[in-house]
């Protein structure tokens, strides 16, 4: 709040991010203070709704895009506000309740582990979870993002490196190649409405990141990036509201004090890990934290609720 008053451009949008920030403070108390174990109902929880998401993401595809597509196109909208929403439709890339097709293959890449916790049941259960997982997966390629298959990757990789070690180690050349030859694919494509190359347009809001810290080493203020982003916009760069790396935009707009901070917590957790206090936690949430942590660097995360608390 102190940041807030004397740093942030704008004061209003800094004070509403501070509620979702407020959230994750709760739920963090909760799962960490809780005198029950809360790991089975948290799965319950996240199957349910990736089961709710990934059916609402597979109708959206077979049959609600063309209803958005009449809806925008028989508005009274002025065209110039119709055109990029009717691109963005055209696409056909899924997004489902989750605003973006890179929040939704987050989500759905975090819901995964939680079906495997599930696992040792019955067999209703084990049909249940497969249909769901399915699902989850048909959904995701719906998305035509690339970072759904990184993810299920960094998903895996964490799984071998907890499990099977040795493993790892024998295979490391193969995912060497795989990512070498995925970063070549991704480098290459052209992407969605902004006609141009994603990897780059990334690559461009990073840059523009540091540069505004840079400028002020103090930090412009919570959920101001987008708003002094045009002041700092490199050439042929996209308009955005957001860096897709929560701790460059976290660099941006909070500055010096939030690597202090940054610097105090991992100081607390390596001090929590030594004293054995994450043993009591499941794998399976400690594999969607992974994956959770890996999409806030290349996607928009903590800024959006619907991914972000959920993710939590």
């Amino acid at each position: 709040i102190l940041h807030t008053v004397f740093f942030s451009v704008d004061a209003y949008r800094s004070l509403e991010l501070l509620s979702v920030l407020w959230a994750y403070y709760c739920l963090l108390g909760f799962f960490l203070h809780a005198e029950w174990d809360p790991a089975k109902p948290l799965a319950v929880c996240m199957v349910v709704l990736c089961a709710i998401v990934s059916g609402y993401g597979l109708y959206q595809y077979f049959w609600g895009f063309e209803q958005l597509y009449n809806y925008v196109t028989h508005a009274g909208s002025d065209q110039v506000v119709k055109v990029p929403i009717l691109e963005r439709i055209a696409t056909r890339r899924v997004f489902s309740t989750l605003a973006l097709p890179g929040t939704l293959w987050g989500f759905l890449t975090i819901a995964l582990p939680f079906h495997a916790a599930l696992w040792r049941s019955n067999l209703m259960v084990r049909i249940l979870l497969s249909a769901s997982v399915l699902m989850l997966l048909v959904t995701g390629l719906l998305t035509r993002s690339f970072g759904f298959l990184v993810g299920l990757f960094v998903l895996i990789a964490a799984w071998l490196f907890l499990h099977h070690r040795r493993l790892v180690w024998r295979l490391a050349p193969i995912a060497i190649l795989l990512v070498l030859v995925g970063g070549a694919f991704y480098s290459l494509r052209q992407g969605g409405i902004e006609a141009a190359n994603p990897l780059v347009l990334r690559a461009k809001n990073w840059i523009t990141a540091w540069t505004i810290f840079a400028a002020h080493p103090m930090g412009i203020g919570l959920s101001n990036y987008g708003v002094v982003y045009s002041q700092y916009m490199l050439p042929e760069a996209n308009e955005t509201q957001y860096t897709h790396n929560t701790p460059l935009q976290l660099l941006s707009e909070l500055g010096y004090p939030v690597v202090m901070a940054g610097a105090a917590l991992l100081l607390l957790a390596l001090r929590e890990a030594r004293r054995g206090s994450y043993k009591r936690f499941s794998q399976y949430v400690g594999l969607a934290l992974i994956v959770w942590a890996f999409h806030n660097l290349i996607d928009i995360n903590v800024y959006f609720p619907s991914l972000g608390i959920i993710g939590a």
